[in-house]
């Protein structure tokens, strides 16, 4: 039997299109804030108490904000991934997603800043579902060829989410009110839960699927249900350190241009609502085709008989090159040569995303993936909590020129240390510990 001739919209992908709704909805949650309290109306800064006297969101009190969003965030990877490996994707995914969409409704009742820094919280730690849970989905439904388009499919989700929210939120605040930006999304998220409660099963148990494209998802696959890794023994393997300091170095970039990039586009270039509709899509369209290009490179490569170390490697080489010129930004006023760039580099950020997150299913078993992508999750929100308190302090003192800078070696250094802790993306089993 051909295998290769399944075909491409087979169930796998309807699948994989329920992980970008989710990606997409989480993504737009987790921005809402961002664009609400920056509003041209200022009803919402002026209720919270963060308008400053001259006009602007106080610095330092929008960064206390996005911080409790990370920290939770961070601490809901390290105990997220795991429930998810325990109870199952189908379960521990409707739990994580159905509770961040009513955190993102409760958030209309929350009108000061400390309800509303606990509301950040619950949100922060309920959305660390999303990454783990999808990761491991793609790791059950599909085989290592296809992963990483997989991974960028799903993942174009956060681009997605990035370009609604600028698009949507600014005109649900100006016709029908803040709240119902909160609302809306929530009630979305709930309806998706529904959606995957009915449609998920792994593979093997599946009504939907043929039998021709149960065993293409099983070619390639590394199975092992019995393998189990304790956290002591998870922090023996220098495979997945490797990937977790990868991920501290790399998403700190892309957490501060996610939270940050309204305001900066409002106070330094004079940006104003219908302006940020247009430029912030321009963004993140550039950074979708990211998605896509580090996913679809990879996987031609392996297509063309390239080994997956080789291919996932230089792949991944070709697009933290492209990320150099991040610093350009600071030494710019043009507000359309900065987007241009900006974009540049959340283009090389996700596709050099896509592949990091591709390798804990080329090297992990798949009852493991979700604790190692947590794992790692972890360590990005992490390297994002510093990054955004330091930011809020460096913008009040020197403007934000000294941010640009993060992403120019980020992702070599990255791909340094992914190197480092695995040269061959050798798969880890029970006797290998490193």
């Amino acid at each position: 039997m051909n295998t290769e001739k399944v075909k491409i919209g087979s169930y796998r992908w309807y699948i994989s299109s329920l992980l970008f709704l989710a990606t997409t909805i989480y993504y737009f949650d987790r921005q809402i804030f961002a664009f609400v309290v920056t509003s041209d109306n200022k009803e919402y800064a002026k209720l919270l108490g963060f308008l400053g006297a001259d006009g602007k969101v106080d610095s330092v009190l929008y960064g206390y904000i996005d911080a409790a969003y990370k920290i939770a965030y961070a601490i809901g990877f390290l105990l997220v991934g795991r429930f998810i490996d325990k109870v199952g994707l189908k379960k521990g995914f409707a739990f994580g997603a159905a509770l961040w969409s009513l955190a993102i409704i409760g958030m209309v009742f929350l009108h000061s800043f400390w309800p509303l820094y606990i509301g950040m919280l619950l949100l922060g730690f309920f959305s660390a579902a999303d990454h783990p849970a999808s990761v491991k989905t793609v790791a059950e439904w599909f085989p290592a060829r296809d992963r990483s388009i997989a991974v960028g499919f799903y993942n174009s989700g956060t681009n997605f989410g990035a370009i609604i929210v600028a698009i949507i939120v600014p005109f649900i605040c100006l016709s029908l009110g803040w709240r119902w930006a909160y609302i809306i999304p929530g009630i979305a998220g709930l309806i998706w839960v529904g959606f995957w409660w009915y449609s998920y099963s792994k593979p093997g148990d599946h009504k939907r699927i043929r039998k021709t494209e149960q065993i293409y998802i099983e070619e390639g696959r590394m199975v092992n249900n019995q393998v189990k890794i304790s956290w002591g023994k998870m922090f023996s393997i220098k495979s997945a350190w490797g990937f977790a300091i990868a991920k501290f170095l790399i998403d700190p970039v892309w957490f501060i241009y996610l939270a940050w990039l309204p305001k900066i586009l409002k106070e330094n270039y004079g940006v104003n609502d219908s302006q940020k509709a247009i430029l912030i899509p321009v963004i993140y369209a550039l950074s979708i085709v990211g998605n896509f290009a580090g996913g679809g490179l990879s996987s031609f490569l392996l297509r063309r008989g390239w080994q997956i170390n080789k291919a996932r490697k230089l792949s991944m080489l070709l697009f933290a090159l492209l990320a150099v010129p991040s610093f350009i930004s600071a030494y710019v006023s043009n507000v359309w040569i900065v987007v241009g760039v900006i974009g540049f580099v959340t283009f090389a950020h996700q596709a050099f995303s896509t592949l990091l997150l591709t390798t804990v299913t080329d090297v992990f078993p798949d009852n493991v993936v979700a604790s190692v992508t947590g794992l790692g999750s972890l360590f990005g929100a992490t390297g994002g909590i510093l990054a955004t308190l330091t930011v809020g302090y460096i913008a009040q003192k020197f403007g934000y020129a000294p941010i640009f800078f993060m992403g120019t070696f980020a992702y070599l250094l990255a791909l340094g240390v992914l190197h480092l802790s695995n040269p061959g993306l050798k798969q880890v089993t029970l006797n290998q510990k490193n």
